[in-house]
């Protein structure tokens, strides 16, 4: 039996990268939590994520690599009860406490950012958007949070307009119960 967790974003701007087409690809996520989403498939390959153990100094926080680029393209985390406290916390760790002060959550104008995702954005004029650290909106304002179900995705700067091989509104987590009880 499969129980379907509910997704926070509704659409999304992605394009398959040109000369591939897409299909359904998958992730697991460990303790029975499969990742369904469309992805790239160019060549006839799909593409093929792994999942790293804890990201250094944010405990819970796991990179999702691109098998074949090694590139991080999002990170996963278990989401607690307050997704936006949560997400505060990461992103605002290591900041200066100005910075700390002034970045907060929001969402973004950019293209290719889906609607319903959550950025990290600066709320002084005096302090850009980019200076709310990794985990932030990024200097093109194009990084985002999303949860889906009760995990909490963050997709890096970079990783729109063409550049991302998945489409994070198509995300699917999925809990699979043991057969048999």
């Amino acid at each position: 039996m499969a129980e379907r967790l509910p997704l926070s974003i509704d659409q999304s701007d992605w394009t398959v990268p040109p000369g591939c087409d897409s299909s359904v690809s998958e992730l697991d996520l460990g303790e029975g939590e499969w990742l369904f989403f469309m992805g790239a498939r160019c060549n006839g390959s799909p593409i093929t994520l792994s999942v790293d153990p804890d990201h250094a100094g944010q405990p819970g926080l796991r990179a999702i690599h691109d098998i074949e680029s090694g590139r991080v393209v999002a990170y996963v985390t278990v989401a607690e009860p307050d997704p936006h406290a949560q997400i505060l916390a990461i992103a605002r760790a290591g900041l200066s406490q100005h910075a700390r002060r002034a970045c907060a959550i929001g969402t973004s104008p950019v293209a290719g950012v889906p609607d319903g995702a959550w950025v990290l954005i600066s709320g002084d004029r005096k302090l850009p958007d980019r200076d709310c650290g990794p985990f932030g909106a990024g200097p093109d304002g194009d990084a985002y949070w999303f949860q889906v179900g009760r995990h909490l995705f963050f997709i890096p700067p970079g990783n729109t307009q063409g550049a991302q091989p998945f489409d994070p509104a198509t995300f699917n987590v999925v809990r699979l119960a043991d057969v048999g009880s």
